[in-house]
């Protein structure tokens, strides 16, 4: 009688909702090997998949797993895979492979386990947001600050200039922000005058993973806004 031997699970902090775009094959050796000892091999649900057959596990110690993109998103906001003994989470040599996904089959028969969940943990980055104004001259002092509190921003902007020599007003939180699909996350912008502030700016999204900061690509990502 058949019955499920191994469960696999994948989770990313970047996706709450629990699906994450990825999916997983086994490598080309591996799936010779599950086809030698009738061991079937199924997707369950989104992102989670069983190893069904007749007997449990056994020799070889290692199964390889291809995890393949389903959107580029996923290059920009995974930091790392949290360390699970069972597991290891490899950069693919393979092409068009993004990750390899070892398991470690001794170490799941010596502790009687039948289930993995892989984590990946989301970047963490600094939010930046070049305001622009659409008429030039425009030098009003400008305040900025998140929606619900939740997340400071430094206060005093700093003055940029793009790369075609436009003008613009520099906002970047205080710390970094864990990257979240969906986050919530919204700025207001004031302008700043003798008489009172002017709301110019209502919830404005914070920037997409994939907009590196002009000035400081590595930890930075930035929304451009025109007021």
């Amino acid at each position: 009688m058949y019955e499920a031997v191994l469960s696999i699970a994948l989770r990313h902090e970047y996706y709450p909702s629990g699906f994450c775009p990825v999916s997983l094959a086994p490598t080309a050796e591996t799936a010779r090997l599950l086809a030698r000892r009738g061991i079937l091999f199924r997707r369950q649900k989104a992102n989670s998949w069983l190893l069904v057959a007749q007997n449990a596990l056994a020799e070889p110690d290692f199964l390889h797993f291809n995890l393949t993109a389903g959107s580029d998103t996923l290059y920009y906001v995974t930091r790392a895979w949290k360390e699970n003994p069972a597991v290891r989470v490899e950069a693919a040599s393979a092409p068009k492979v993004w990750q390899t996904l070892t398991v470690d089959v001794q170490y799941l028969a010596e502790n009687g386990q039948a289930e993995i969940t892989v984590e990946a943990e989301s970047e963490e980055k600094y939010l930046e947001f070049l305001c622009i104004p659409r008429f030039s001259g425009a030098d009003i002092p400008l305040r900025m600050a998140e929606e619900k509190r939740r997340i400071q921003v430094k206060e005093s902007p700093k003055k940029a200039t793009l790369p075609d020599g436009t003008e613009a007003r520099c906002f970047v939180t205080a710390e970094k922000v864990k990257l979240r699909l969906n986050s919530g996350i919204k700025m207001l912008l004031w302008e700043v005058r003798e008489n009172g502030e002017r709301l110019i700016g209502n919830a404005i999204d914070s920037p997409a993973p994939s907009q590196p900061s002009l000035r400081s690509p590595r930890d930075t990502v930035t929304r451009f806004y025109y007021y």
